[in-house]
């Protein structure tokens, strides 16, 4: 059986709680759903997961990458060919591909799976049944609705953990050299030169003619 993962990036910001959390789920419960809006972070706190748990548990894991689908029928096929199994048998895939499981510890990750829901419906209950040390993490913007599923909701990150650097307004803050935010007030710009500040040591460029006659002035009123 393959566990190929993808990689996971290096940054994972906001959610360690959520990652602590999931992953002991996963150990209590054989269908968790992860529910939330479109790119809101619900593949990576499962991929995450799925690492950690193979990582932590030593269970095969089956990452099930669904997005690309645009035909259900092939849905049982894209599984087995991410768990390395390869049907050559008469029998219908997704019984073969029930018994083959059957006796495996393996968590099977179906990320992304709103736009085949009644299909996933009816594998993951297909696979659970059949196989009783199989847990399912999936992820979708809608509920599986097979008996005993968790949902877990993935709300949008708090402005604050959106990553380093960046302000509670949620918008990443700009470095200069020298370590000053660009725009925060400082009066300086990315150069290090001063800028002309509403009323604050405005700089004015003067012709030498107004110059030499304020000084030709001062001249005249100091004798």
């Amino acid at each position: 059986m393959l566990s190929d993962l993808p990689d996971i990036p290096d940054e994972f910001i906001g959610r360690r709680a959520e990652l602590d959390h999931l992953a002991d789920t996963l150990e209590r419960r054989r269908l968790v759903t992860l529910t939330g809006v479109g790119g809101v972070g619900k593949s990576r706190l499962a991929l995450h997961a799925a690492h950690a748990v193979r990582a932590d548990r030593g269970r095969e894991v089956i990452w099930a990458e669904l997005w690309p689908l645009r035909d259900d029928r092939l849905l049982t096929a894209t599984v087995a060919g991410a768990a390395g199994f390869a049907d050559h048998t008469a029998a219908l895939p997704l019984d073969v591909l029930c018994v083959w499981l059957a006796g495996q510890d393996a968590v099977l990750v179906l990320d992304s799976c709103e736009h085949l829901l009644s299909s996933c419906r009816h594998l993951a209950a297909r696979l659970l049944t059949a196989c009783p040390s199989l847990t399912v993490p999936a992820t979708s913007r809608a509920a599986l609705e097979v008996p005993g599923e968790l949902l877990v909701t993935v709300g949008p990150l708090p402005a604050a953990t959106d990553g380093p650097g960046r302000p509670r307004d949620g918008r990443p803050a700009v470095r200069v050299a020298g370590g000053h935010s660009a725009g925060a007030g400082t009066g300086r710009g990315p150069s290090g030169t001063a800028h002309d500040h509403p009323r604050r040591g405005r700089a004015v460029l003067r012709d030498p003619e107004s110059v030499l006659r304020d000084l030709l002035d001062g001249s005249g009123r100091s004798r």
